[in-house]
C-alpha cells in the first residue's frame, strides 16, 4: 500500500516498545488485543509477536465444535453462470533464488501439538482436516474433495519425484506408538459404489504404478 486517506506515525517513548490497542473483555477486564512491535509484526491475542501476523488464542469450552484463532468465510455469489475457482485462502511459499538447492518449500503448515507436561490422554489429533458440506434440497455437487494435491509443472522442469499425498513419520525418537498407517480409509458407509481407495489409470511418466 502507497497511499492511504490517514497516515498515523505513533513514536514510542522507549525504543524497544510499539503500539498497544487494549479493550475490555465480557468480564470488564482490560486486555491487549492488538499489538504491534518495533519490527513491524501484528499480535492479536499475543504480546510478543514474532511474525507479521501472530494470532493467540486460548478456548475454555467442554463440547462442541470451537473455532480458535482465525475463522473466514468467503461467499461466491456470481451474477451469472460461473466456472470460477473460488478460494477462502491461499497460502504461498515462492522462491527464486539460486541458493535453494537443499531447502524445503510449505506452502501451508499445520500442527495439532500436545504437550500437557504430565500422564494425559487425547482423543484424537488431526494435523489437517478437510471436509466439503452440501446442504439444501436438491443441491448437487458433481465431485467433492476433502484435500487434493495438485501438481503443475513447467514445460522445461525436471522433477524427480512428485508425492500426491506422502505420509512419513517426523522422527524415529518416540515412546510407544500402537498403529502406524501410511494411509487409513475408514469403512465408507455411503455411496453406490463404495470404494476405500481407487487409483486411476496412470500414464505418461518413466514408471507408472496404479
Amino acid at each position: 500500500m502507497t497511499d492511504s486517506a490517514l497516515d498515523l506515525l505513533v513514536t514510542p517513548n522507549d525504543a524497544s516498545g510499539g503500539v498497544v490497542l487494549r479493550s475490555r473483555n465480557s468480564a470488564g477486564t482490560l486486555i491487549n488485543a492488538l499489538g504491534i512491535n518495533r519490527d513491524g509484526n501484528v499480535g492479536i491475542g499475543e504480546t510478543s509477536p514474532n511474525v507479521l501476523l501472530d494470532v493467540a488464542k486460548t478456548l475454555t469450552d467442554t463440547s462442541g465444535t470451537v473455532t480458535g484463532a482465525i475463522e473466514g468465510t468467503t461467499t461466491a455469489s456470481p451474477a451469472s453462470a460461473s466456472t470460477a475457482v473460488y478460494r477462502n485462502t491461499n497460502f504461498r511459499a515462492q522462491s527464486s533464488s539460486l541458493n535453494v538447492s537443499g531447502a524445503t518449500l510449505i506452502g501451508m503448515w499445520a500442527d495439532a501439538s500436545f504437550n500437557p507436561g504430565s500422564t494425559a490422554t487425547l482423543g484424537t489429533a488431526v494435523g489437517v482436516h478437510g471436509r466439503v458440506v452440501i446442504d439444501g434440497t436438491g443441491a448437487t455437487i458433481t465431485n467433492a474433495v476433502g484435500v487434493e494435491g495438485q501438481f503443475q509443472p513447467g514445460a522445461a522442469l525436471t522433477v524427480g519425484s512428485w508425492y500426491g499425498l506422502r505420509s512419513r513419520p517426523w522422527t524415529s525418537a518416540i515412546g510407544t506408538l500402537t498403529n502406524y498407517y501410511g494411509v487409513y480409509v475408514d469403512s465408507p458407509n455411503i455411496g453406490t459404489t463404495r470404494t476405500g481407495l481407487f487409483v486411476d489409470s496412470v500414464s505418461g511418466g518413466t514408471n507408472n504404478y496404479a
